[in-house]
């Protein structure tokens, strides 16, 4: 009968424990608790949602920004280059040396050391645009003539070895030649007109580093005939042979 009551026991320990087991996983699985899990989990999706979104957008930002700074390092690598080998640079400078004066020039004044205002731009490592002003007196046996004018040209260069380039020059410009003579023996200054002239040339540069150029420079310069009213009419050329110097800078 112990062993009857003993067992029955046993079989009634196990059978609570059974019951007792299962009504705790129930509890953890039960609809209500179903529901406010699926209730949570969209939440969590919604609120993640944006993050992403916001991850997205920032990481596409990031990599355009990222696409873009090696095109601007790239443009300004590339004109950095350019100005570094005198490209896009304005230049202004002198030209001091020799004016040989020819045809009539030449009967009433003698050649002499004169001195010449230059610009330039560089177009191109090829082309250049350059100006000429200049203005000086020459002075013979009380007779004189004044040669003055500003002259553009383009300037190409033939090729470029290392910072050395021989170049050519070739132009039109604006002269206003003055010539004190004697007409009928007396001593008589021609009218003060302004002629069109053409101007060709050559010459050399050496750039020193990207802002100081010197070189030399040979031009020829013949003002059209100037007629006038009393006396023959003004006519005349002349050469110059100059040593140049030049400062170039960025605006």
């Amino acid at each position: 009968m112990r062993v009857f009551f003993n067992t029955l026991t046993i079989f009634s320990l196990a059978f609570l424990i059974y019951i007792f087991t299962n009504t705790s996983s129930y509890s953890q699985t039960s609809p209500a608790n179903k529901e406010n899990s699926e209730e949570i989990k969209p939440q969590l999706i919604n609120s993640t949602t944006p993050t992403t979104n916001t991850n997205s957008t920032t990481t596409n930002n990031n990599s355009s920004q990222k696409n873009n700074t090696p095109k601007l390092k790239a443009t300004s690598s590339r004109e950095d280059a350019e100005k570094e080998a005198g490209v896009h640079l304005h230049s202004v400078g002198a030209g001091l040396g020799e004016t040989f004066l020819a045809g009539d020039f030449a009967n009433h004044g003698e050649d002499k050391i004169t001195l010449d205002l230059l610009y330039s731009y560089s177009a191109s490592h090829s082309f250049d645009f350059l100006a000429d002003i200049h203005r000086s007196t020459h002075e013979y046996k009380g007779e004189q003539t004044i040669v003055q004018g500003i002259a553009f040209g383009i300037k190409g260069k033939f090729y470029q070895f290392d910072s050395f380039s021989p170049f050519a020059v070739g132009g039109f410009g604006f002269y206003r030649p003055i010539v004190t003579r004697r007409v009928n023996n007396v001593l008589t200054e021609s009218e003060g007109k302004t002629a069109f002239g053409i101007h060709v040339g050559a010459g050399i540069d050496l750039r020193l580093n990207k802002y100081v150029i010197i070189g030399m420079l040979i031009q020829y310069h013949d003002p059209f005939n100037i007629k006038q009213d009393i006396g023959p009419e003004v006519t005349g050329h002349y050469f110059k042979v100059m040593m140049t110097g030049m400062y170039s800078f960025d605006i």
